[in-house]
C-alpha cells in the first residue's frame, strides 16, 4: 500500500472567533473512529491570540511572524497525516490580513497531496456575541461586547473576510446545527469522499 494511502485524514476548520469550531474539533475527537490529534492554533499563552489576523491586528509584534508559524503548523500536519493520524485543526484566518491569500496558498502547497477537508464555520454576530460573554480565561484576548460599536466592527469585518464566498469543501452553520450535529454533518462528508478537485487543489491552482 502506497504512503499516500495511508495518511491520515485532515479536517481544517475555518470561522470566525467563537463561531464553534473548538467545540466542533472535540466532537470530532469524541464522535470519529480512528485517533483524532487536535492541532489548536492558540496553544502558548505568550503566542495568544493566534487567530482573528487582520489589518491593524490586535498582535503587531507577532504578525510579521505568523507566516513562520502557520507554515510549521502545515508541516505539522502533514506530518501526523503520513504516520496515518487523523488531524482536526482550526483556523480563524481574517482574509483582511494582507497576506491571507498568500497563507492560504502556502497551505495548499504544503498539503498538496494530502487528504484535506476545509471547512467553512458560519455563525451570526449576535450568536458570537453571546458565546463571548463572559468566557472564562480569554479576557483581553478579543474585543468584548460592553464595547457594542467596536465588537461589531470588528466581528463584522471578520466575518465579511473569513466567510465571504471563498474555497471551501463544504459549510457549516452552527446557528442552526449543534456542535455534534456539526461533526456529524463532515463525518458523513468524509464517507462520501471530498470532491475534486478539493478546496486547497483550487487554491493552489489559483496562485
Amino acid at each position: 500500500m502506497s504512503d499516500a494511502l495511508n495518511r491520515g485524514q485532515i479536517v481544517i476548520l475555518n470561522g470566525v472567533p467563537r463561531s464553534g469550531k473548538a467545540s466542533i474539533a472535540k466532537a470530532i475527537q469524541n464522535r470519529f473512529p480512528g485517533l483524532w490529534v487536535n492541532l489548536d492554533l492558540d496553544t502558548a499563552d505568550r503566542f495568544l491570540p493566534g487567530i482573528g489576523l487582520h489589518q491593524g491586528g490586535k498582535r503587531p509584534d507577532l504578525q510579521n511572524t505568523l507566516p513562520l508559524f502557520l507554515a510549521a503548523r502545515w508541516e505539522s500536519i502533514a506530518l501526523y497525516s503520513r504516520l496515518g493520524l487523523n488531524v482536526v485543526a482550526d483556523l480563524g484566518l481574517d482574509g483582511g490580513y494582507p497576506r491571507a491569500p498568500g497563507l492560504i496558498s502556502d497551505c495548499a502547497r504544503r498539503m498538496a497531496g494530502f487528504p484535506v477537508l476545509f471547512v467553512r464555520v458560519l455563525c451570526s454576530l449576535e450568536t458570537a456575541r453571546r458565546r463571548g460573554r463572559g468566557e472564562p480565561g480569554r479576557k483581553g484576548l478579543h474585543l468584548r461586547t460592553d464595547d457594542e460599536h467596536a465588537a461589531s466592527s470588528q466581528s463584522g469585518r471578520s466575518d465579511r473576510e473569513v466567510q465571504r464566498p471563498r474555497l471551501f469543501d463544504m459549510t457549516v452553520n452552527t446557528d442552526v446545527l449543534t456542535s455534534l450535529e456539526c461533526a456529524d454533518a463532515i463525518l458523513e462528508r468524509l464517507d462520501r469522499g471530498i470532491p475534486r478537485p478539493t478546496a486547497l487543489e483550487r487554491a493552489a491552482a489559483l496562485d
